[in-house]
């Protein structure tokens, strides 16, 4: 995790570490997996290592598996979330952004749109001698 958060312009990153042994991956883990109340609880831990205030920190997710996490900071915010977590982000008044809405929208109204465009444009008045 903090590879890749590194690589993306980030100061740090929290995922599930495997357990690697001589630079060999044993295929064990070294930590807990990374995995519901558990991101909740390293997030904590995070911010008291390194003085992180969460009550003014932010933190996005999709599913209702990082309620913990969500519940951990003072900004959660729900994208594009599966039933419980926009569930739960209307109870608790969390923002949600689905940009899945506007796709499925831009997909049902595209063509209709862009047939009614094509049908005006035939329609449409034109100087004498134009349409052919």
């Amino acid at each position: 995790a903090e590879f890749i958060a590194h690589r993306l312009g980030f100061t740090g990153g929290l995922g599930t570490r495997a357990e690697i042994i001589d630079g060999v991956y044993t295929g064990k883990l070294s930590t807990p997996v990374l995995h519901g109340k558990e991101k909740g609880v390293a997030v904590r831990k995070l911010a008291i290592e390194r003085n992180f205030d969460l009550s003014i920190s932010y933190a996005y997710s999709d599913s209702h598996h990082d309620i913990p996490l969500l519940e951990a900071v003072g900004n959660p915010r729900a994208i594009n979330p599966d039933t419980l977590l926009q569930l739960r982000a209307i109870r608790d008044h969390w923002p949600i952004h689905d940009y899945r809405r506007a796709r499925r929208m831009k997909a049902f109204f595209g063509p209709i749109a862009a047939r009614g465009l094509a049908v005006i444009a035939f329609l449409a008045p034109r100087k004498r001698g134009q349409r052919t």
